[in-house]
């Protein structure tokens, strides 16, 4: 996979050695837990 050497020192994880099936499942919980905080941010009181 290409990774930009202009955005390599902005990387928040090294998932690289998780290959692309861990891979996209980490990300597919990561972003789960992101929307799961932000709903929870926005949700009415």
């Amino acid at each position: 996979m290409f990774i930009n050497p202009l955005l390599e020192p902005y990387r928040l994880l090294d998932l690289t050695g998780l290959g692309t099936i861990r891979g996209a499942v980490a990300a597919v919980l990561l972003y789960e837990f992101g929307m799961y905080v932000m709903a929870s941010q926005y949700a009415p009181q």
